[in-house]
């Protein structure tokens, strides 16, 4: 093996690793010894299946293990030795040396160095934290106890009546975007209105029809549009084809003993209070989401100058377009990236996206060191089960690298207790201008962008 420093500027280190076959071949022989105690054939005493006999019944599969073991563990060891401080999880890329003249395996390694950041003066930052006027909590909740009376009412079937707030409608939808149906948001779909259930603009044109009605509603989404159930939608010509398919109207009752233990509750306290302390909660979020947004802005602002080498944005920014690409698709786009079905377009939004992201990255870790604020294992596993199924569906698209799979969900889960951590620790520090806000002027106020 031989590691060779091919550039160093602007907190940006390059480096080749080369592995001669020898290196290759001592590290699948070394992959099979691994886990020759686990290996069971026919003909053979557990544990004792000839190394060759494992190589060749493993083959590729075992290569690729192997060499990513490896690959991984001589990382780690140039950045340990070098005492390097990262400030993105290292990319490295595979290469047949054959490409160069060889036919040994060639490593390109890139790695991006925590540059210097602007220092900020914590005192001089002002924010605006939104709350809700009591007479406007109690009108969401009461909605909020009223969406539980609808969840137990019985319908009644409308076939000459227009629909309501408050009906159930059952419609189909085709959905065509710049003239181009789009399957993923097309078909059958239920919505209680007024429930927003539904999207805003879809729901506006569901109220007033009946049973049996069919049109078309034609809607163009300006580029910085608000509350918009898909990205994609941005900046385009849309077409709705609806047909209301059945219009139920609720019968509501009371929320007496009986109607409460079939939503599962014990009692009328036990509903009342999980109402309420949900309702709260909620509009907590909302108020702390506007909060963080208007400091990440700030944030923006002050990090202007930092730069960031373009392989990390590239790499961010094609996972920013992954995950838009699975909301939209409704499919595993990594597994159709590995089988060679599904190219991802990065566009300029999703690199600006990306820059935006690595920013806040930059700040959280650097806070994090200059306040001691630390992530536990504890922590991190809990947050890692949030993820368990993206985890799942990374092993799918990539089997052969597991390893590396768990370890980039570990450091993802980390990093978002780390930043709740870091923003927490901030937003109590800080001076915040606390303003109380009827709804429609709260909701307008904190509603963010998609």
């Amino acid at each position: 093996m031989d590691i060779e420093l091919i550039d160093e500027e602007n907190n940006h280190v390059k480096y080749g690793i080369i592995y001669t076959k020898d290196d290759i071949q001592d590290c699948i022989e070394q992959e099979a010894s691994d886990i020759q105690s686990d290996v069971k054939v026919d003909g053979f005493r557990p544990g004792n299946v000839p190394i060759d006999y494992i190589v060749r019944m493993y083959g590729e599969k075992l290569r690729i293990q192997a060499m990513n073991k490896k690959v991984t563990s001589d990382i780690n060891k140039i950045i340990e030795d070098n005492k390097y401080e990262l400030a993105s999880q290292p990319v490295y890329k595979f290469r047949q040396r054959s490409e160069v003249g060889d036919s040994n395996f060639y490593i390109e390694l890139e790695l991006f160095l925590m540059p210097e950041l602007p220092q900020l003066n914590y005192s001089h930052i002002q924010l605006n934290e939104f709350k809700v006027s009591e007479e406007a909590f109690q009108e969401i909740l009461d909605r909020n106890i009223l969406m539980f009376q609808i969840m137990t009412a019985d319908f009644n079937d409308l076939t000459d009546e227009v629909t309501a707030e408050n009906d159930r409608v059952t419609f189909s939808v085709e959905v065509s975007i710049d003239n181009e149906i789009s399957s993923a948001l097309s078909g059958q779909m239920q919505a209680i209105l007024g429930q927003e259930q539904a999207p805003a603009e879809i729901e506006a044109q569901l109220l007033g029809r009946k049973q049996g009605e069919e049109f078309v509603y034609n809607h163009t989404y300006p580029t910085d549009a608000k509350d918009v159930f898909s990205p994609n939608l941005l900046g385009k010509s849309v077409s709705y084809k609806i047909s209301i398919e059945k219009v139920q109207r609720p019968v509501i009752h009371e929320l007496d003993e009986e109607r409460i233990k079939k939503i599962g509750f014990r009692d009328h306290d036990h509903l009342f209070n999980a109402i309420e302390g949900n309702t709260k909660d909620t509009l907590d979020k909302i108020s702390y989401a506007k909060l963080r947004e208007d400091f990440v802005t700030y944030l923006q602002e002050a990090f202007k100058d930092v730069v960031i080498p373009e392989f990390v944005i590239d790499q961010e920014a094609h996972l920013i377009a992954v995950a838009e690409a699975e909301a939209y698709t409704q499919t595993d786009v990594m597994a159709e990236i590995a089988a060679g079905t599904m190219k991802v377009d990065v566009t300029e939004k999703h690199r600006a996206t990306a820059q935006r992201s690595l920013r806040i990255g930059l700040f959280i870790r650097r806070y994090a060191k200059d306040n001691s604020i630390t992530v536990s294992d504890n922590e991190t596993k809990l947050q890692l089960e949030k993820h368990l199924p993206e985890l799942a569906r990374l092993n799918q698209a990539k089997p052969n690298q597991k390893e590396q799979n768990y370890r980039e969900m570990l450091v993802k889960s980390k990093m978002l207790v780390l930043e709740t951590k870091v923003f927490d620790s901030i937003f109590a520090s800080i001076k915040r201008n606390e303003t109380i806000l009827p709804k429609d002027e709260f909701f307008d106020k904190v509603r963010l962008a998609v």
